[in-house]
């Protein structure tokens, strides 16, 4: 029965992989049959998690062994996948939001080789929140981001290489310390004996009370792989990466690249129940390395005239967000990220496809070329209206839920933390508005040489469908939170050495 619960949840991971090879082969099709083939791969991801979620939720862990032997050759090849809490919404989350992308991506976006690296990708993300091993979870936390380093390998222009030299910097940066943890586990005398008999590498095993040898080696192990989370969040002053990412990258490729926040995941499902003891030690500090990180960027943001580069800002500021939240220590701080990851994403995906469109058939994303396009394109103006006001947790949605858990948990031990969050909001609803009235509204007045309004087209059937979507999610989120916050129980219930409630 676990093998064959083992050789499902694989499938999950392995099929948009195997949807990658089949498009790497055919780098003459047209991009209409690009987005046909990616979507029957991305549609079929989707029902396995789907299904992964429905049948194989209810067991914490599913351990497969593929080698009998003993030795090292057992301890590399032990193979834990699982689904828990948390990982049954991001799933079939992160499935949805590939989907959206591949549907509604502009087709001058699209190619054979940017739709087969984006199921690359995919595919590595599917995998690294299954994972339950900690060699495993390395792999697919690299793969993730080596497709869109590949791209912007590809690139030659000026802008291009300092966001390639930049990403490629922060690849080694998360992806090295990760590799220092892995070989840690491996060395001799890290582990008890008792979580060897688990497997050396098997996260449920090293969460277990007493499963490291030494406390000073756990605190050494926990440092790194917190670094190599803070790189990949972004948080200030691992930053730098994030606005030539989101101004000169491969829009479609990163949204699905960056789907799921990995860096909060990791934090919540191994950092939190595996070093307790690191967590206290250096929450304390990160909460205000978070909270710096959340205002800074909502700060710079608001100088920003290119609409992009202005949304990396805005996911930077969402991202130092989350962290603060994880870094309250409290359940309903915890609770809250956890929640609030899963709706600003989906609204940063949003967001970002509209401002796709908007450079597909404008041909510029400076704002200081735009305006006046809601005359001609109402139903783009008003999904981007509307996907900012649920970015600032407007009642009704999900990031009212997950805001108000954020505050509560930071308001009775760190009320000027919880404060300086509430203005980051503000910031950040002046920013999406500021782009909404400079990009829509007429009254702007664009430089010379700006798209006229009547030249800019309005949505496209699928580009609307799924901002439709994508919107229903928000609200259904907030109107039924109660299965959302499932969330928490799962990651909650390990940590009662950490957080004050349950």
């Amino acid at each position: 029965m676990r093998e064959h619960s083992a050789l499902f949840l694989s499938l999950v991971w392995l099929l948009p992989i195997l949807g990658s090879l089949w498009l790497a082969v055919r780098p003459t099709l047209p991009p209409e049959r690009v987005r046909r083939h990616a979507l029957v791969f991305a549609l079929a991801t989707l029902a396995l998690t789907i299904g992964a979620v429905s049948f194989l939720a209810d067991s914490t862990s599913v351990f497969l062994s593929t080698s009998d032997g003993p030795g090292w050759g057992r301890l590399a090849r032990d193979y834990h996948l699982g689904i828990d809490g948390l990982s049954s919404l991001l799933l079939p989350v992160t499935a949805t939001l590939a989907v959206c992308v591949l549907f509604a991506s502009p087709t001058a976006f699209l190619s054979p080789r940017l739709a087969s690296r984006m199921l690359l990708s995919l595919g590595a993300v599917l995998g690294a929140l299954l994972s339950l091993d900690a060699l495993l979870l390395l792999v697919f936390w690299t793969l993730s981001l080596l497709p869109l380093y590949r791209d912007l390998k590809q690139r030659n222009q000026a802008n291009e290489r300092i966001t390639r030299a930049l990403f490629g910097f922060m690849l080694l940066a998360c992806a090295l310390p990760f590799v220092g943890f892995v070989i840690g586990l491996a060395w001799p005398g890290t582990l008890s004996p008792a979580a060897l008999a688990q497997g050396r590498f098997n996260l449920v095993g090293l969460g277990q009370p007493g499963a490291f040898a030494h406390s000073s080696v756990a605190v050494v192990l926990g440092s790194l792989l917190l670094v190599g989370c803070l790189v990949r969040i972004g948080c200030f002053p691992f930053h730098l990466w994030i606005a030539p990412l989101s101004n000169h990258g491969p829009g479609p490729l990163n949204m699905v690249t960056f789907s799921t926040p990995l860096g909060i995941f990791v934090i919540a499902r191994v950092l939190l129940p595996v070093f307790p003891q690191v967590c206290q030690l250096a929450f304390p500090y990160l909460l205000s390395l978070a909270v710096l990180s959340a205002l800074y960027a909502a700060v710079v943001g608001l100088g920003q005239h290119d609409l992009r580069r202005a949304l990396g800002y805005f996911w930077m500021s969402q991202q130092g967000f989350l962290l603060a939240g994880l870094s309250s220590l409290t359940s309903e701080g915890i609770s809250g990220a956890l929640l609030h990851a899963i709706g600003t994403v989906i609204v940063r995906v949003g967001l970002v496809l509209i401002a796709l469109s908007v450079v597909a058939r404008a041909g510029t994303s400076d704002v200081r070329f735009l305006g006046g396009f809601a005359a001609r394109a109402p139903l783009m103006a008003t999904s981007f209206l509307l996907l900012s006001i649920a970015a600032i947790g407007l009642p009704g949605t999900a990031g009212f839920v997950s805001e108000d858990l954020i505050v509560q948990g930071l308001l009775r031990e760190h009320p000027l933390s919880a404060v300086m969050l509430l203005i980051t909001t503000a910031l950040n609803g002046i920013l999406l508005f500021s782009l909404f009235v400079r990009v829509f509204l007429a009254g702007s007045s664009p430089l010379p040489g700006a798209l006229k309004n009547n030249e800019f087209p309005e949505f496209l059937p699928r580009e609307r469908w799924v901002s439709v979507f994508l919107i229903g999610l928000l609200l259904l989120g907030g109107l039924a939170s109660a299965p959302l916050l499932s969330v928490r129980t799962s990651v909650i219930g390990a940590l009662p050495n950490l957080t004050g409630t349950h």
